[in-house]
Parts: C-alpha cells; sequence; structure tokens
C-alpha cells in the first residue's frame, strides 16, 4: 500500500493552518506551541516539523517577542509533492528509480520503464494539489481540473523531480 507517513500528514495538516482564510498566523506568525494548541499535534512533533519545512524553504522563522512561524511563499504556489519530498525524501516507487544501478535486473527489467511512467504520474498529481487547494475540500476540483501543463517541476531521464534530492 503506498502511504504518506503521519508526520507528512501532519505537516500538511500545520501549513493548511497557515494558508486558512481566517488565519493570521501567516500574518503575525504562531509559536511552536500555539501551532500545537491550534492543530492537536504534540509539541514535540510540531517543533521538529516546523525546523524540517523552514530547512525546506516553505515556512519562516523568526525569534524574539513576536516571533513564530509563517509561510515563506504564497499557499497556492507550495505543492504537496513539495512537502512530501521535504518531509520523506524523493518520490520513488521502486529501487530502480529511488537509486539508479541497485537493482541486479534493472538492465533486463521489462517493467522499469512503465513504473518510471507511474512514478512521473504520481508525482505529478501530487504536484497539481496545493495546500491552498487543501484548505478547503470543494477547492481541490479546481487543482484536479488544473492540465499537466501547469506544473512547475522538472524530471530528470529517471521521471523523477530533478532537485528530489531534498
Amino acid at each position: 500500500m503506498l502511504r504518506i507517513g503521519k508526520l507528512t500528514d501532519y505537516g500538511i495538516d500545520l501549513l493548511a493552518l497557515f494558508a486558512a482564510e481566517h488565519s493570521d498566523l501567516n500574518v503575525q506568525g504562531g509559536s511552536a506551541a500555539a501551532l500545537s494548541r491550534l492543530s492537536g499535534v504534540p509539541l514535540p512533533t510540531v517543533r521538529k516539523l516546523c525546523k524540517l519545512l523552514s530547512r525546506g524553504g516553505v515556512i519562516i522563522a523568526s525569534r524574539g517577542v513576536s516571533g513564530g512561524y509563517r509561510l515563506a511563499k504564497d499557499p497556492r504556489d507550495i505543492s504537496i509533492a513539495e512537502v512530501v519530498q521535504i518531509l520523506e525524501g524523493p518520490l520513488a516507487l521502486t529501487a530502480c528509480i529511488a537509486d539508479p544501478g541497485s537493482c541486479s535486473i534493472e538492465q533486463v527489467c521489462g517493467t522499469r520503464t512503465n513504473w518510471i511512467k507511474v512514478n512521473k504520474h504520481i508525482f505529478d498529481s501530487l504536484e497539481r494539489v496545493t495546500i491552498a487547494d487543501m484548505v478547503s475540500p470543494a477547492s481541490t476540483k479546481a487543482a484536479a481540473a488544473r492540465p499537466l501543463s501547469q506544473s512547475r517541476r522538472s524530471y530528470n531521464a529517471a521521471g523523477t523531480h530533478a532537485s528530489a534530492n531534498v
């Protein structure tokens, strides 16, 4: 079964809190404690997520009395694919996609090319959905209708994001 990890699920939930229209978090910033309270995610997990998301460039950390965390860019410009890569690493369904040359039958494998296509389609789907889309379930219809040509990413020969080594 393909499944994102709980940490990624929580990370997307936290980012959606920032993106919510009624949220003052992105303007004023939110402390890890406030984010934990609002999301129900345990404080140590929120701290870990904020560190990773800050390092990944999707949130900004500010120190001081009025410090906290806020989005580094517009929630419409943060794709689910980007968040997954920050929190879980490159999207790779099979070992030969994740680490070319690691499989002993890679050169004669009859399905490798198709796995690369499947991997790319899944990445493209995750790329089309943004944090802004995750705020409202109804808004995901617009993301699903967005054509593949609007994808902002490029791919390498293995069919994975060219800068997937996050």
